[in-house]
């Protein structure tokens, strides 16, 4: 018992001799640390992204994320996982299931204010189907017409694939045969609208720029490596 009574106020000296110091380093330093808004969106992920190009990324690190930037003619429901309305407001479908008639929301648009159109949809898809852009993911269009086909090489005139602008708020989509659950496609994130300016003016850096057009809900205003 003695010697427990006197090494007591031994420690309680040394341990105030340490942590005093200490404190006052850790107040120092989270003084001088430079002060962030919180996030809105919080996303706790295992592993560093690799990309968040919706047109090559495969990871569900990657996915997370550019889920919430790039949004396509349909987004997953939050209860039931089947694809409701996003960017297109509405769609026909043909009798025979194999053409799908999609009309924009006329308030879509990129969030440097360009309007978002038929013809990015146009673009963003025929890039993934681009075997240069080497998407593993781009067997998710195969159900369209001539897809595969010019995925593979076999077709080159792009103009055959069945996507297309009837104008700035229309897209007509022609199937090779019905698929019933092709809405739940258009909200995969290889089927997402992507900023056309941005890809060609950055190439593979595009995802960089800042201001970054994002088609969704959050926007990209820095990435730290393991941050």
């Amino acid at each position: 018992m003695n010697f427990v009574r006197s090494a007591l106020p031994r420690f309680d000296r040394a341990f105030r001799c340490v942590f005093v110091p200490l404190l006052a380093l850790a107040v120092l330093l989270s003084s001088c640390a430079p002060s962030e808004r919180r996030a809105d969106l919080v996303i706790v992920n295992g592993a560093e992204p690799e990309t968040l190009d919706p047109g090559i990324l495969t990871g569900q690190p990657d996915i997370r994320v550019a889920l919430s930037m790039f949004e396509g003619l349909a987004r997953f429901d939050p209860f039931t996982g089947k694809g409701i309305p996003a960017i297109a407001e509405k769609w026909e479908v043909s009798p025979d299931g194999r053409v799908y008639t999609f009309h924009l929301r006329s308030n879509a648009v990129w969030s440097t204010g360009e309007p978002i159109t038929a013809h990015d949809f146009v673009y963003s898809w025929l890039r993934a189907l681009d075997p240069l852009t080497a998407s593993d993911y781009a067997g998710q269009f195969f159900f369209v017409e001539n897809a595969e086909e010019y995925n593979s090489g076999k077709l080159k005139d792009r103009t055959l694939v069945g996507v297309h602008a009837l104008n700035d708020s229309t897209l007509r989509v022609n199937l090779k045969s019905p698929c019933a659950f092709f809405i739940d496609l258009c909200a995969f994130q290889t089927l997402a609208v992507v900023p056309r300016k941005a890809i060609e003016g950055y190439g593979d850096r595009w995802i960089m720029k800042r201001p970054l057009p994002v088609s969704g809900a959050y926007l990209l205003e820095y990435w730290r490596i393991h941050d």
